[in-house]
């Protein structure tokens, strides 16, 4: 299997010439809720003794990510407690993930330290990610900072950075206009199918909370202001939405945020806390979205 698979090249194959696009793979694809162990090994042997400097590159960064996304599960975990509602089924255990990372926090300060790594000794090595090594590839460096950007600013339990920005009519105003309020920030757009699939639940989520302290604010990414305005008003979208201006998805908004998948949600509690995050839409966003707002609800009577 792929575990088996990793713990073998990171014992035979950790000089290898031909390893760095697997390295960049796994830092930005694996899946963190399979045993981490092996892949940590993989990438520490890599960062240590391979001789290409383009390829420890791989590894520092894969590193990053995998504890910046392992801080960010035990931040779920740690506030939500060993089986909240949306892990039911998993096999994380907090104790045992301790055991490898620590607390989210000390995983987070090895996620920086790997980044800063990035940042301050590799400025001008590029993804190897399908690129090879091909002008046109990212450096890996702009994707650090964005990966500690959203570490540092964006992660579970931070406190949401202000948006003031005009709505889809031209009216501004502020995200911070909604404390007090268990809020949750959506970032869509008419041309996102699963944006679109998503709207019938957040209506009805926010009929359901109309007597409560509860506000939905969208961030819309339509590059033409008049495909958001008819969106909403077909599909009877009655709280607010920034717009994210003439650059569509890639406006100042989504590039604050570090938006790249479309819809991602944010649901912040009455302090503008960051306590969920998810992106795209299937069958059990309805359920998951609902369970987060309703036990954050209960928190704050």
């Amino acid at each position: 299997n792929r575990i088996q698979a990793v713990e073998m090249l990171a014992k035979y194959q950790a000089t290898n010439s031909e390893v760095g696009p697997l390295c960049s793979f796994i830092g930005h694809n694996w899946e963190w809720r399979w045993r981490e162990k092996p892949i940590l090994d993989f990438l520490r042997a890599v960062a240590k003794n391979n001789p290409d400097r383009a390829i420890r590159s791989q590894a520092i960064f894969g590193l990053g990510r995998v504890y910046a996304s392992k801080s960010a599960e035990l931040v779920e975990l740690e506030n939500w407690g060993t089986a909240p509602f949306f892990t039911t089924g998993s096999t994380i255990n907090l104790s045992s993930e301790l055991v490898e990372f620590g607390s989210s926090q000390s995983a987070a300060a090895e996620a920086e330290r790997q980044l800063q790594d990035v940042i301050a000794n590799y400025t001008d090595c590029r993804d190897l990610r399908d690129h090879g090594l091909k002008p046109e590839a990212p450096l890996l460096k702009t994707e650090a900072e964005q990966e500690l950007s959203e570490l540092l600013h964006l992660s579970l339990g931070k406190v949401a950075p202000d948006i003031e920005a005009e709505d889809v009519d031209g009216k501004k105003f502020r995200l911070s206009d909604s404390r007090g309020k268990l809020t949750v920030l959506s970032f869509w757009a008419s041309w996102c199918g699963p944006c679109m699939q998503l709207v019938p639940v957040e209506r009805a989520l926010n009929e359901r909370m109309h007597d409560k302290p509860f506000a939905i604010v969208g961030v819309n990414g339509d590059a033409i202001q008049s495909d958001a305005k008819h969106a909403m008003e077909r599909e009877r979208m009655t709280w607010p939405s920034f717009w994210n201006g003439k650059g569509g998805p890639s406006g100042p908004i989504s590039s604050a945020w570090n938006v790249h998948d479309w819809p991602t949600v944010y649901v912040l509690d009455a302090g503008g806390i960051i306590r969920f995050k998810f992106t795209g839409y299937g069958n059990p966003t309805s359920n998951v979205l609902n369970g987060c707002v309703d036990e954050l609800m209960a928190q704050l009577k």
